[in-house]
């Protein structure tokens, strides 16, 4: 198509000032569709139906290849094998381990602290899938100058002030307490966290602070539940 396209261009390059408007429109028009119709050409030629089935003939001794049309009858010591472009879908792939199920988040400020067990300063929704959550909290806490210090940890409403991981300080001033553990909490329960001053005369109180809990699927440890004596300084 490509050569036939050249001839007919070729024919009346030299002729196109003698020629009207009407036969230079459809010389034109001429030309444009022998060079559509090469593209087509082209186009099939570099993007082949995916949908096309090929024959071989393999040898059974040296695995060559030879491809045969599809009526094709191979000779002896030969096999027939056929293939389409776009294969089968392959076996499911191994599946990775399992992710997080669920995340839980709340964010609270300005909540000044009682004496222990003290005052609950966040409280997570309500705990829809029963496991182990690991907890991150982290607290800014704000120690009034005539107190002895200020304590925050992690509990849960059903568990009653079962306690763990404690963080807080028994120094004045801006104080950070960080607080990470696992622990195994059921559906229907609340995840808490709690801050409490020494003194217990309400004028410590917690700056900001903020508490993540996230369900991990497949867990390799677990809480223990194991209940810890609070820091000293508790009253």
């Amino acid at each position: 198509m490509k050569q036939v396209y050249r001839q007919l261009c070729n024919l009346f390059r030299g002729k196109l000032q003698t020629m009207s408007a009407l036969s230079v429109a459809v010389l034109v028009m001429l030309c444009l569709q022998v060079a559509g119709a090469s593209a087509s050409s082209l186009h099939q030629n570099a993007y082949p139906d995916v949908n096309v089935t090929y024959y071989a003939c393999v040898n059974n001794t040296t695995g060559a290849i030879t491809i045969v049309s599809k009526s094709t009858v191979c000779k002896t010591g030969y096999h027939k094998i056929q293939w389409n472009q776009q294969g089968p879908a392959g076996p499911q792939g191994p599946q990775g381990p399992a992710g997080i199920s669920i995340g839980l988040s709340t964010f609270n400020s300005n909540v000044y602290l009682a004496a222990y067990p003290g005052t609950e300063v966040a409280q997570t929704a309500t705990v829809g899938l029963s496991g182990t959550y690991y907890i991150d909290a982290t607290v800014l806490l704000v120690i009034d100058g005539g107190d002895s210090g200020a304590f925050c940890y992690v509990t849960s409403a059903n568990n009653n002030f079962t306690y763990g991981v404690f963080g807080g300080s028994n120094s004045t001033g801006f104080q950070q307490a960080s607080m990470s553990e696992g622990r195994s909490v059921s559906a229907g329960d609340v995840i808490e966290l709690w801050c409490y001053s020494n003194g217990g005369d309400a004028n410590t109180h917690v700056y900001d602070g903020e508490l993540n809990a996230f369900l991990i699927n497949s867990p390799s440890d677990h809480a223990t539940g194991k209940q810890l004596a609070p820091p000293k300084g508790k009253p």
